[in-house]
């Protein structure tokens, strides 16, 4: 319905594409994002249409998102997106020039860094990515993110005593920190006793009741356990509308029907339905 378009219109069409996406018509989708593509030119535009064409796998939206990163060279978000785009495509040698040049441009930032050594562990070089990491560890001010990528190195090279050392200290410092409970569950789980780590998780959770990241993680752990009713419990507080994490339509669905709640099961997966009416796992 919307004529005579222009630049100004760019986000609004980018939008409609990712709700599109989201409920599943990926035609209508398609389409809007071609017509997001004729009037995108600011390096956001750019960023946000590239996006959406990859997660239609189409691999001209890596065009675009190096477009945006010509357009704005100190766009954090751009080069970030980017190198996630290289990474999840397996272009290891553009991932490492990006790597390389976003150094050069950002010498006191810590983002260069730590994508040369991912991509650097991606190729086996364990040992490089460690002296790597230990440079971004001395610029970064918050003491988390490139700890994170030290736990990380660990746990791929199954250091996972060092690892857990590490995750301890960095949840003494940061003890809601999300990536950093996920892999101290995973890590405790590896060694035989994760129960340390889910009463750290249900704590988190507890303590920021609108973090709906946490809740869900809480409840994930609550049926691996197969504790349908403490799963329920952890995701009370999340509103079954559009602004719902993805995964919590099916945790929920999943929780009551192991705690034999029939109807309700049946009443949330109808809600479901309605809200995401194109999406295979709503409708089966």
């Amino acid at each position: 319905r919307v004529n005579d378009t222009t630049t100004q219109d760019a986000s609004l069409f980018s939008r409609a594409g990712y709700e599109l996406i989201k409920s599943g018509n990926t035609k209508a989708a398609k389409e809007i994002i071609e017509q997001a593509g004729k009037i995108s030119e600011s390096s956001e535009d750019l960023t946000r249409l590239g996006v959406l064409k990859l997660s239609l796998n189409d691999i001209e939206g890596l065009v675009d998102l190096e477009s945006a990163v010509e357009k704005s060279p100190s766009s954090v978000t751009a080069k970030t997106t980017l190198a996630g785009a290289y990474l999840g495509t397996s272009q290891l040698d553009k991932a490492m020039d990006l790597a390389k040049k976003w150094q050069e441009d950002e010498p006191e930032s810590i983002e260069g860094l730590l994508l040369e050594a991912e991509v650097l562990q991606r190729q086996e070089r364990f040992a490089e990515a460690s002296i790597v990491i230990v440079k971004a560890q001395r610029l970064d001010e918050t003491g988390v993110t490139a700890n994170l990528a030290a736990i990380k190195l660990d746990m791929r090279e199954k250091k996972f005593d060092a690892a857990i050392s590490k995750t301890e200290q960095l949840l003494a410092k940061a003890p809601d920190n999300f990536t950093a409970l996920a892999s101290y569950f995973a890590l405790l789980n590896e060694k035989g006793d994760s129960s340390p780590a889910v009463a750290r998780i249900k704590q988190a959770a507890a303590n920021n009741p609108d973090n709906a990241n946490l809740a869900l993680l809480s409840a994930r752990i609550a049926l691996s356990s197969n504790n349908a009713s403490d799963a329920l419990e952890d995701i009370k507080n999340i509103k079954a509308n559009r602004q719902a994490p993805p995964t919590f339509w099916q945790v929920k669905g999943l929780a009551l029907l192991r705690n034999k709640q029939k109807d309700a099961a049946l009443e949330h997966y109808t809600e479901w339905a309605n809200l995401y009416p194109n999406q295979q796992n709503a409708v089966m």
